[in-house]
């Protein structure tokens, strides 16, 4: 009866294990799947008529990017993709 009851939580034990080095992998893999950037946000300053400064934003941890057209986001390890980049949403932020 013991050496039942040892095998049963042994293979309990590892199909946890591997149930958690399965979300770990899938989670890993979610990140080298290209997402694309499709958003922008603009920092301007008070009125519309001020130039502001552009910089895409990380569709994965929604943080702007330094540069446009890196391959991945430089705070989370995002793969980015560009291809869509051109049809981007503007959000406007505004300075004082």
């Amino acid at each position: 009866m013991c050496k039942r009851i040892l095998q049963l939580f042994k293979n309990l034990i590892v199909r946890t294990v591997l149930r958690l080095s399965e979300n770990a992998v899938r989670k890993q893999l979610d990140f080298r799947t290209e997402l694309p950037v499709l958003e922008k946000v603009v920092y301007s300053g008070q009125t519309m008529s001020d130039v502001g400064y552009e910089y895409p934003i990380c569709p994965k941890c929604r943080t702007s990017l330094e540069r446009e057209y890196v391959n991945y986001c430089d705070r989370c390890g995002q793969h980015l993709g560009w291809s869509e980049y051109d049809n981007y949403a503007s959000i406007i932020k505004f300075v004082a």
